[in-house]
């Protein structure tokens, strides 16, 4: 977990505190997605410079549309969501 706090920057007691078990494993999932795409970055950049070769890159997959569907969200999650009042 502080893991996750050090890719995204939020402190452990609010990660805690305002996310759901839900958001929370979705922004662990993302932050090992990240750290792994990461480290193939790197190590094919290493390469590169032991070989004095570039590397083939693979077309990109087509992932479709990856839109939110906040009708769906606002109907699972609306009463859940914590709205900050702004003071003047």
């Amino acid at each position: 977990m502080s893991r996750v706090c050090a890719m995204y920057g939020y402190e452990l007691p609010y990660i805690l505190d305002h996310l759901t078990l839900e958001q929370t494993v979705m922004l662990y999932d993302y932050g090992i997605e990240f750290e792994e795409l990461k480290a193939s970055i790197l190590i094919s950049k290493l390469s590169e410079l032991l070989v004095g070769k570039k590397s083939k890159t693979k077309p990109k997959e087509d992932i479709g549309d990856d839109k939110p569907d906040k009708v769906e969200f606002y109907r699972r999650y609306g009463k859940r969501i914590k709205k900050i009042k702004k003071e003047n």
